[in-house]
Formats: C-alpha cells, structure tokens, sequence
C-alpha cells in the first residue's frame, strides 16, 4: 500500500507532514498533479509522511460517543478491524480533527506516530 490523496481529504490544515526531516504545514490537496501543498510547495506522496495519532491513543471518555462506536473503536484499537466507515459522523469527525490514524498508516511505515517525535 502506498499514501494516496484520499487519505488527506478529511484532515484539517492544521495536520503536519514531515519532509526532508522538517515538519511542515498541510496546506491542501493539488488534485491535477497529485501531490500535496506543504507551505506553498506541491510535494510528491512518495517524499513526505503524515504525523498521526495511534488510534490506540483515543481516549473513549473524551467526546460522547454512541455504545456501538466504542464497541467498534475497541476494535480498531484492538487491531481487529480498520473499517471505520461503521462508525458516526460525529466520532469519525473527532478522529480526522484531532489527527488520529485513520486508515493504519502507522502500522504500515506511510506515517509517524506524532508520540515518536
């Protein structure tokens, strides 16, 4: 698996990227190149690596949250699981707001754990 542009759609501008060892601002999407924008550059996929949040790091008592998606959201933490789409728009909303991985980057060495930095 490599980074693709569908995994920065749902992240805010305030997501910061490392490229060229130096964190940098997400600034968008160039969607006719496919790169991302990083303080006014368009950067290729391949150079550069979202810093996320384990999803292991949630805190299930930090937002209310439904019993099914802290049911799923154990799973997600649990490694049984990466489909997020089961889950609410409000707690997917809180995952993409507060940089949480996702889609497992992680795991697969296309992001860093912002705990490693």
């Amino acid at each position: 698996m490599k980074l693709e542009l569908k995994h920065f759609n749902a992240y805010p501008p305030s997501l910061k990227i490392m490229w060229e060892d130096t964190i940098c601002r997400f600034e968008g999407i160039d969607y006719d190149n496919e790169s991302v924008i990083l303080e006014r550059v368009n950067v290729p996929l391949d150079e550069i690596k979202p810093i996320l949040r384990p999803i292991s790091f949630i805190l299930l008592n930090d937002f209310e949250m439904s019993i099914s998606d802290i049911d799923h959201l154990q799973k997600m933490i649990n490694g049984n699981t990466t489909e997020y789409r089961w889950l609410t728009h409000r707690t997917i909303s809180h995952l993409f707001q507060n940089h949480y991985d996702v889609f497992g980057l992680i795991k697969l060495g296309l992001a860093i754990d912002i705990n490693t930095l």
